[in-house]
């Protein structure tokens, strides 16, 4: 059942891509999001976030690095500010496998409470296998 005190979310997204050679690609994207709600202004959340990348597509290994920053609003002040660098590697093993690994620098900054700030690094494995469709 819907709650009748917040209002629906708007969100918009833009995404370009641009091949820059036979193997490399630019990409810029945007999203901007809020959901207010009716009676609770102070729980009124919105974001912009802004992205820029490279990925390069060798044989069967794909590498990409991007940046990314977040701004976020809670009851139209400025909350948080999350900026980062993500790079990923991934192989096609055969036509239903890929592996890769990643990692992930980020720098968590709150608005006036500085006992909140966080640096995060992550590193990671990926393994996805297709499924085989039999009817």
């Amino acid at each position: 059942m819907r709650d009748p005190t917040m209002s629906d979310p708007l969100n918009a997204t833009l995404l370009a891509r641009e091949p820059i050679d036979g193997r490399t690609d630019w990409t810029i994207g945007s999203n901007l999001s809020q959901r207010n709600h009716a009676s609770q202004h102070n729980y009124d959340l919105g974001s912009v976030e802004v992205s820029s990348g490279l990925a390069q597509t060798r044989g069967p290994n794909r590498y990409s690095t991007s940046i990314q920053v977040q701004q976020l609003f809670l009851d139209d002040r400025s909350f948080r500010t999350a900026a980062g660098l993500l790079g990923q590697w991934q192989r096609e093993v055969d036509a239903s496998t890929q592996v890769g690994a990643y990692a992930q620098l980020f720098a968590l900054d709150f608005a006036d409470q500085s006992a909140r700030d966080a640096r995060r690094a992550v590193l990671g494995g990926t393994l996805a296998r297709g499924l085989n469709d039999r009817a």
